[in-house]
């Protein structure tokens, strides 16, 4: 598997720890776990993002900036694979 995936998770982990330390998450989340089932928001959604844009010196489209795209760390990884497709196209 792709290791940004493995990069993903790692953002993703550490940014909801760092929004609310209550939130039950560690590296070995799965992939496919709804992410809001473990106390994610929006706002936390949104500091998801800032981070991902931040480490992959990338902007997600507003097209995909939906809570479905973020649902997960494997959606959020196709996000990004969607972000760098469109970029290769330009």
């Amino acid at each position: 598997m792709d290791n940004k995936i493995f990069e993903i998770r790692k953002i993703v982990v550490s940014t909801l720890k760092e929004y609310d330390e209550k939130i039950e998450i560690d590296e070995n989340v799965s992939l496919k776990k709804d992410l809001c089932e473990i106390g994610m928001d929006s706002l936390a959604v949104i500091m998801i993002i800032v981070k991902i844009e931040e480490f992959y010196n990338i902007e997600i489209p507003d097209d995909l900036l939906t809570l479905e795209n973020f649902s997960s760390i494997l959606k959020i990884y196709g996000c990004i694979m969607q972000c760098k497709n469109r970029s290769r196209r330009r």
